[in-house]
């Protein structure tokens, strides 16, 4: 049976990490687990091949496709991008009635010229909005496919992922279904924004799965979806580091929470407004943390 006391913060190697001390009361040699969770909230993932294809056709105004590229580049600083082995090589394409932009495709990581993320961040800054007066979605997803996700270019280990961002419907739409297929079948796992008014059934023939499906009322939304759609993308978030001790080593280099972090502790609440009812499971609950085994020393 595990006890879970409060959380901890400890230490180690100058780094802060958030720390849950779980004690095993029903095993003879380990008296404790410690959990520790490292501060940085970026995605530490399998090697990953992660290509983002942005609509540029004339239906994106200036200002859109400016707040587009700031979301890109906020999703991009969710990953943690590195040419290297185990690392998250990112591509981008824009698109109108031709791909007009490409940058840090997979070539430019094998010729180290985007050797890390503010090499890709500062490429992402500088595209330029193309204007097209098409919506080739096609030609992108066909380019992303053969070119950026090539398979003389991409590390055989890496997953393989494309979001696909676009405010309208393609011009070719069975283009763009068939497009989209194909990349399927070759590993390539398509997820679809849709801000505005895009055709659910076009963005579901690109993603596949209505479990890729994200849709947004406009650009300024987007932001909104930085974050969730990483973490889907991102297999495992944050690595979990379990670290085992003997019931010594715990005694002496983990003390209890109180001795870690002293505090005063106030607790206020109005009876009036509780009621009878309220007021007695204010007090249980005080009464419980106050008497937790974590709180004897340190704490008033």
């Amino acid at each position: 049976m595990y006890n879970i006391p409060l959380t901890c913060t400890i230490y180690h190697l100058h780094i802060q990490y958030t720390t849950f001390i779980i004690p095993l009361t029903n095993t003879p040699t380990y008296k404790y687990i410690a959990i520790s969770i490292p501060p940085l909230a970026v995605c530490k993932q399998k090697p990953l091949e992660l290509s983002i294809i942005l609509d540029a056709s004339r239906s994106v105004s200036d200002k859109d496709f400016e707040t587009a590229k700031s979301f890109v580049e906020d999703f991009v600083s969710e990953f943690a991008v590195s040419p290297a082995r185990e690392g998250v090589r990112v591509s981008v394409a824009t698109y109108g009635r031709y791909v007009f932009t490409q940058v840090c495709t997979i070539q430019n990581y094998l010729y180290n010229l985007c050797s890390s993320e503010q090499d890709v961040l500062k490429a992402i800054c500088n595209i330029k909005h193309g204007h097209g007066d098409w919506t080739r979605t096609d030609l992108a997803i066909d380019y992303m496919h053969q070119v950026q996700m090539a398979s003389d270019v991409v590390r055989p280990w890496a997953e393989k992922i494309s979001v696909v961002i676009t405010d309208g419907d393609s011009t070719y739409p069975a283009k763009t279904k068939a497009a989209a297929e194909a990349a399927r079948q070759a590993g390539i796992k398509l997820f679809a924004v849709g801000v505005g008014r895009v055709k659910q059934t076009e963005l579901l023939n690109i993603a596949g799965d209505q479990s890729r499906v994200i849709a947004v009322a406009n650009y300024d939304k987007l932001d909104s979806i930085s974050e969730p759609l990483s973490k889907e993308i991102c297999e495992s978030e944050l690595f979990w580091s379990f670290q085992f001790f003997f019931s010594v080593i715990i005694y002496w280099s983990l003390p209890e929470c109180g001795k870690l972090n002293p505090a005063d502790v106030y607790f206020a609440f109005s009876s009036a407004d509780l009621g009878l009812e309220g007021t007695a499971k204010a007090t249980s609950f005080i009464s419980k943390v106050i008497t937790h085994q974590d709180l004897d020393e340190g704490f008033r």
